[in-house]
């Protein structure tokens, strides 16, 4: 998790803000980014997000003392790095810190320390009830097996719970290799081992294949004479390898308004498609919604937004929180279906010819067509079409309606 306390720890409630300032209180976050030049940075925390609607900020002065640390974890001395050998700071490092207030009032990082990074083998892919496994591999900051020091070397080879909590909506798969957050250093032979901060770092998952379902609760601002005030939206979404598509999209948001977020997910495009008849106030308001599908480059650029159940959205000052739940009850199958297009205009062209026109069929990853004939108000057995040759399968070969 991008937070502190486990999840049967209270985090909200009266003075909940004040508890985070407290000292010794620890959370762990991400460098979200760093200014190298100019020595700062702000660091990307659940928890901290849930608390104070912002991320943390790094001082020059911290990000100093961060780096000539040795990471938490490793069986480097707890002493001070000397300065030739003091690494660099880089944004996706995973840290432990305090939040403490900056002279302005926000949360600022104080004692922080970087987190050591392991790398595994996912055995047994972990769900909302059962536990998952981790084989260990080595350490994730480099892809040679084993351990070249004795704090890692005994741990290589042994497995580490990870729990579904700890992978945001991700939903890994056996063969997935991931990198994590442990103990290592303090933990004893005996201690069950659990992961934390789960990264993808590869998997075999490609295409149209899906990597996890959430509801995206995505703050809009209004324009105009209400430009001051703000409304959440709920979308539906599924993750595919490299895409993630939304459902439930209203006619008057469009690509750009999603790409507030997108983009600093480390999207690429988002194609927005709405329904081609005319909006009607007296059907369902789910009739009239549309779907978006937003492209990026593979699965460990969906994966990365999948593991943060927060992210900020900060435009000219103002900072919004946009948040990724865990998907509905009556969509939480692992065998969830991707929601459809828009339905399609269908028209006779010619005898014998039927043209089908899709309003976009960017959304799609692919297309299986299956045809039934309705004669007489009696509908037919579906059979499928190879949208290739154009020929329809051979008589026994129907399916069921998709």
């Amino acid at each position: 998790r991008m937070g502190g306390p486990r999840p049967d720890v209270p985090t909200m409630g009266p003075g909940a803000e004040d508890d985070a300032f407290a000292e010794g209180v620890s959370f762990y976050g991400v460098i979200k980014s760093y200014n190298e030049r100019r020595g700062f940075g702000f660091v990307a925390c659940e928890e901290t997000a849930r608390r104070f609607g912002r991320d943390v900020y790094l001082s020059k002065e911290e990000a100093i003392e961060l780096a000539r640390h040795p990471e938490v974890g490793s069986s480097t001395p707890a002493t001070l790095l000397a300065d030739d050998a003091v690494p660099p700071i880089r944004e996706g490092d995973f840290m432990k810190f305090e939040v403490q207030r900056s002279t302005e009032g926000f949360p600022q990082a104080a004692n922080a320390r970087r987190m050591r990074r392991l790398r595994g083998c996912v055995t047994r892919a972990a769900t909302p009830g059962v536990d998952g496994l981790i084989v260990v591999r080595g350490d994730a900051s480099t892809k040679a097996s084993g351990g070249s020091e004795a704090g890692l070397a005994r741990f290589v080879g042994k497995e580490v719970l990870v729990r579904q909590a700890d992978c945001g909506q991700l939903r890994l798969a056996v063969d997935d290799e991931v990198a994590f957050c442990c103990s290592v250093g303090d933990a004893q032979a005996h201690t069950q081992l659990e992961a934390q901060l789960v990264e993808l770092l590869s998997t075999r998952r490609r295409g149209g294949q899906l990597l996890g379902c959430f509801v995206l609760e995505l703050p809009r601002v209004a324009s105009g004479e209400d430009a001051a005030t703000s409304s959440v939206l709920r979308l539906d979404g599924h993750a595919l390898a490299d895409r993630v598509v939304l459902s439930g999209v209203p006619r008057d948001l469009e690509g750009p308004e999603l790409m507030r977020l997108f983009t600093k997910l480390g999207a690429s495009e988002a194609i927005v498609s709405h329904p081609v008849a005319p909006f009607h106030s007296s059907v369902p308001e789910e009739e009239n919604a549309g779907f978006a599908s937003v492209s990026f480059a593979g699965p460990v650029e969906v994966a990365r937004m999948l593991v943060r159940a927060a992210h900020t959205i900060n435009e000219q000052g103002a900072t919004q929180l946009a948040r990724l739940l865990p998907c509905r009850s009556d969509a939480s199958s692992a065998a969830a279906t991707l929601p459809a297009l828009p339905s399609p205009a269908v028209r006779c062209e010619a005898p014998g010819s039927l043209l089908v026109r899709w309003a976009q069929a960017g959304l799609a990853t692919g297309y299986s067509l299956d045809l039934r004939p309705a004669d007489g108000g009696e509908d037919g057995p579906w059979t499928y079409l190879d949208a290739t040759s154009g020929l329809r399968a051979a008589s026994g070969a129907a399916t069921d309606a998709p």
